[in-house]
């Protein structure tokens, strides 16, 4: 099986590290890595992320039976649609984005390109990675354990779906299929939102303050070291979500700042407490 990954960093990098050694139907996949720098495709290729590279889009993806396009969510869509006519028939294209609805439905709008090609288009995003991007941080383990979510649209079509789910299980991910839409509202509350607050707890200390800091702070914001153009980009795509979550954030700190009594306070923080504590096993990666 080929399989093609425009976009070979932290994602890209540990989807061609868990799939290069592993057979699919009694066939060995075989990766190509499809970007514009050549530096940092030869450095995917040193690392095991892939087995040869390509800096021509269309000559990448010519012979690849599946396509990962994990570039950020504003340029997934249209590089999905740039690429279909030079993808063979029968192909699938699938994404890593953290923000679905706008990207399945920017596809279904332009569905006559992919019938014409005879290229079909499943939405994913596997709930893993880490604050710091390049492949140099890719791992072949970086999926195993984690949920990967496959969001179909009018364009994906139910063989490619299941392949799409099989390459993920077999890079050790457990799948949830989703529609894009329940996909955004949960990652909302789950990831967006953690984002936002991330940036926001670290913007409200002072740089003067941070001498004092201990590893409470730095666990809570960990993930304000994310590149911030890219969430920016994430949460903008997700505004309404995001917003709901906000809300109900907002809540909740209100009822805090409303306790008058330990007790109270107390009732709060156990709630909380439990439903942390049944995160057992489940870390940043």
């Amino acid at each position: 099986m080929k399989i093609a990954v425009i976009g070979a960093g932290l994602i890209g990098g540990s989807i061609g590290m868990a799939l290069r050694p592993l057979k699919i139907g009694g066939k060995k996949i075989r990766v190509t890595g499809v970007g514009r720098n050549r530096a940092r495709l030869e450095l995917a290729r040193r690392l095991g992320a892939v087995d040869e590279y390509s800096l021509d889009a269309r000559a990448g993806v010519k012979d690849a039976d599946v396509v990962f396009i994990c570039l950020p969510v504003d340029m997934i869509a249209k590089t999905a649609l740039a690429v279909a006519p030079f993808c063979k028939r029968g192909a699938v294209i699938t994404d890593v984005g953290s923000v679905k609805k706008i990207i399945v439905d920017a596809v279904d709008k332009r569905a006559k390109t992919l019938r014409e090609a005879g290229v079909f288009f499943v939405g994913a995003h596997p709930i893993a990675g880490a604050e710091k991007t390049s492949v140099r941080n890719a791992r072949r383990d970086m999926f195993a354990g984690a949920t990967a979510v496959v969001a179909p649209g009018k364009t994906s079509g139910s063989k490619a779906v299941r392949l799409v789910e099989k390459l993920w299980k077999a890079a050790g991910a457990k799948v949830a299929r989703l529609s894009p839409s329940a996909h955004d509202a949960k990652l909302a509350r789950t990831s967006h939102l953690p984002h936002a607050v991330a940036y926001a707890l670290a913007n409200s200390v002072g740089y003067g303050d941070l001498r004092f800091a201990g590893a409470g702070f730095a666990d809570s914001t960990r993930i304000a070291s994310s590149a911030p153009d890219l969430w920016a980009q994430i949460i903008l795509s997700n505004k309404k979500e995001t917003l709901k979550a906000v809300r109900v954030f907002a809540g909740e700190l209100s009822k805090i700042a409303r306790a008058k009594s330990k007790p109270a306070l107390a009732r709060i923080f156990a709630s909380a407490k439990k439903k942390r504590d049944s995160l057992d096993g489940v870390s940043g990666k």
